[in-house]
């Protein structure tokens, strides 16, 4: 007997349902995603990401934004904000504490980090310039100039120079600091004293102007 033709196989699905004219909604893992249709490009961009959340716990005591069902949509933007702005709020406290010895330098650090690891460096540049008049700008330029080097931001190299200078009689620092400008650089800095090392990334920095502030090598 012949045998039946093979059925096609449907075209997959493509995940995108239309909103208004030009917004599409996609579902990407827990996240809805808003794309609208750029006028100039004609380009899709994403305008707002939304997590779909279980929290049969949440608005118990305000029955008017309770969903019985217990999903929400929480804006991601929104969170992405309140979450920098937890993290700086904790590097500012970690400062503080370093200051009065109740902290290291290190647990700043680690505090400046966890602020580039959501997209914070452009919140951190204004630790790397201006006087540091105080215990505590002093502690942050050192954290943040120190965080953002270890991330690979060219925007310290200028910093660290500064730094060398005002920490040349802390010898393991300024090796520390010293390799950071080397691995961003490429400069041969190890034999160097303090200050020939200090000039060396400063003249490096006015050679090579950024084309993007927050520029980095890996």
């Amino acid at each position: 007997a012949p045998r039946a033709p093979a059925a096609e196989s449907a075209p997959p699905a493509s995940g995108l349902a239309p909103l208004a004219p030009g917004r599409v909604l996609q579902r990407a893992g827990d996240d809805l995603l808003i794309l609208a249709l750029d006028d100039v490009s004609g380009e899709l961009i994403v305008e707002r990401v939304y997590r779909l959340t279980q929290d049969s716990g949440r608005y118990l005591s305000q029955p008017g934004k309770r969903n019985p069902h217990g999903y929400y949509l929480d804006d991601r933007s929104v969170q992405a904000l309140e979450d920098l702005a937890q993290r700086i709020a904790n590097l500012e406290r970690t400062v503080a504490a370093a200051v009065d010895q109740d902290a290291t330098l290190e647990d700043a650090e680690a505090r400046a980090l966890a602020v580039i690891e959501v997209g914070g460096a452009p919140q951190l540049a204004k630790h790397l310039s201006g006087p540091m008049s105080s215990a505590r700008a002093s502690v942050a330029r050192l954290a943040v100039t120190l965080a953002l080097a270890e991330e690979g931001y060219l925007i310290a190299v200028d910093p660290l120079a500064g730094l060398i200078d005002a920490h040349s009689d802390n010898a393991p620092l300024v090796a520390r600091l010293a390799g950071l400008g080397a691995k961003l650089t490429g400069l041969r800095l190890a034999t160097l004293s303090p200050a020939a090392a200090a000039d060396r990334l400063r003249a490096w920095a006015l050679e090579h102007p950024l084309p993007d502030r927050y520029a980095r090598v890996r």
